[in-house]
């Protein structure tokens, strides 16, 4: 009903994929938990700040104080993909984080766009007259349009235009359906597999009405 209803929402549409991917999850826990943070960034934020003083604080927070950090090990782990795993056990995919950066940058009063990247993830900032970008993956690193690039190139990706916009909720959304369908197909879940990729699939129509 949510996919198709074709009006979405980043923290609805995460949570209400948390809690297929982990039945167990408590919403109201995984919301409580982004608020404690947000609150966090603001007792440590001293005014007048800049962008990215606030960015660096949200990462000081995330990264540093929480020790939340890229999963290195096992990317095809379907519970890396959860935003309540990812708060418990700290560690998560790039996706993941990114969005947790995402609404924990939300509740501090900053509005950040997810940046879908070929083979990547990060969080931008197009808010001042300079855009930058933020690593989730790499512990808040910043990163400028000339580096990303550069970071495309050493992995032999594509670094088109396109890339280095916004992305829209749905295709984040989307994005995280194909990477749980990769992880449950790694782990030999042909039944979840076939869940999330229905899920995908009703992205996919629901784009296609819209248009």
């Amino acid at each position: 009903q949510f996919i198709r209803a074709f009006s979405y929402e980043l923290e609805s549409g995460f949570l209400l994929l948390d809690k297929v991917i982990r039945p167990s999850s408590d919403l109201i826990v995984t919301r409580q938990r982004l608020d404690q943070l947000a609150k966090r960034c603001e007792e440590l934020t001293v005014l007048p700040t800049t962008l990215k003083d606030r960015c660096r604080t949200i990462s000081r927070v995330l990264f540093h104080e929480e020790g939340l950090r890229g999963v290195r090990a096992d990317f095809n782990q379907p519970a890396s993909s959860s935003l309540s795993f990812a708060l418990e056990e700290k560690h998560g995919l790039p996706l993941t984080l990114s969005v947790i950066y995402l609404l924990v940058a939300r509740r501090f009063g900053l509005k950040l766009d997810p940046v879908e990247l070929p083979g990547h993830f990060m969080v931008g900032c197009f808010l001042g007259k300079s855009t930058f970008y933020v690593d989730a993956f790499e512990r808040g690193r910043m990163r400028n349009p000339e580096e990303v690039m550069a970071f495309l190139h050493r992995r032999n990706l594509d670094d088109s235009p396109q890339w280095f916009l916004p992305s829209t909720v749905g295709d984040v959304l989307r994005r995280a359906c194909r990477n749980l369908v990769h992880q449950h197909l790694s782990a030999g879940n042909a039944e979840s597999a076939r869940l999330f990729s229905s899920f995908g699939n009703e992205f996919d129509e629901a784009y296609r009405r819209a248009s």
